[in-house]
Parts: C-alpha cells; sequence; structure tokens
C-alpha cells in the first residue's frame, strides 16, 4: 500500500474513533440525564468534554503514527 493510502485510511480510522465517542458520549450523557444524575446542561457539557478530549487523544495518536511512519520510510530508502 503506497503511503498517500496509508495516510489517508488513518486520517479515516482517526475520524471514526471521534465519531463514534461522539456518539456514545451523547448518548451516555442521555442516560445520566434520564437517571437524574446530571441536569441536561451539565449532560452537554459532559459529552462536549468527552469528546474534546478524545479529539486530543487522536491527535496524539495520530503524531506517534506519523513520526514512526516517517522512520519506517527513512529506512527504506
Amino acid at each position: 500500500m503506497d503511503v498517500s493510502k496509508w495516510l489517508r485510511k488513518s486520517a479515516l480510522i482517526g475520524l471514526g474513533i471521534v465519531s463514534v465517542t461522539k456518539s456514545k458520549a451523547e448518548k451516555l450523557a442521555k442516560e445520566l440525564i434520564k437517571q437524574g444524575k446530571v441536569s441536561e446542561t451539565e449532560g452537554r457539557k459532559l459529552a462536549q468534554q468527552i469528546v474534546k478530549e478524545t479529539r486530543k487523544q487522536s491527535a496524539r495518536v495520530q503524531k506517534v503514527v506519523d513520526k514512526e511512519l516517517k522512520k519506517a520510510l527513512k529506512k527504506r530508502r
């Protein structure tokens, strides 16, 4: 697989992780609201915080992947 395809796939995987997490974060928040454990406002904030942190972690992972890919490409040359 060429490098551009690999990079595209890794980016899509990262986006997929974020979108799944957003969906799950919203589901969790709705459940907590339903149970009366948090207010609607707190639930929305919680879901946003989860998504924000997931994006940060995803970016960190992407940096590591990029670094390792560059190292592998240098060795290949």
